[in-house]
């Protein structure tokens, strides 16, 4: 994977994109996983849509390199963060992870969904999702639970 490349992709590229940036780690995700593609260590996540484009780009912890997502930097302080978007909204997550992680949502100016979690206030996650994506796989799980899955 080129951390630069993967770093600089954004949500509705082309999938051509993603195999650029993974290189010799891409591999088509399996249909069970509704297209999502977890990159080396978990590092990074990706989603592609039924269109074969760019749905959603996930960051996290073991991200190598100091690169700047929407202003924000994984690592940097909660403080530091909600002064550089004071866009951001804090989200109440399910009772099971709020004694670990602090999350707050925001909306790019691409119209992107902005996700940024934190634990310890420290930024671990960042993800940007563009909305109203359909993805392969969705349907399966649609059928299985009788809820939409987004």
């Amino acid at each position: 994977m080129n951390p630069k490349l993967f770093a600089q992709l954004r949500p509705r590229q082309p999938v051509a994109a993603l195999v650029e940036a993974l290189g010799s780690d891409w591999r088509p995700p399996p249909p069970q996983d509704q297209g999502c593609l977890w990159g080396p260590n978990h590092c990074c996540l990706a989603r592609i849509d039924v269109q074969q484009r760019l749905g959603l780009l996930g960051f996290y912890r073991a991200f190598p390199g100091a690169f700047h997502f929407e202003g924000l930097r994984l690592g940097m302080s909660m403080a530091a963060a909600l002064a550089h978007r004071p866009g951001l909204r804090h989200v109440l997550l399910p009772a099971e992870q709020q004694l670990a992680l602090v999350e707050y949502r925001d909306q790019t100016t691409a119209g992107d969904h902005l996700r940024v979690r934190f634990f310890r206030r420290e930024l671990v996650g960042l993800e940007l999702e563009c909305p109203g994506l359909s993805y392969p796989g969705a349907e399966l799980a649609t059928a299985a639970t009788g809820q939409p899955q987004a």
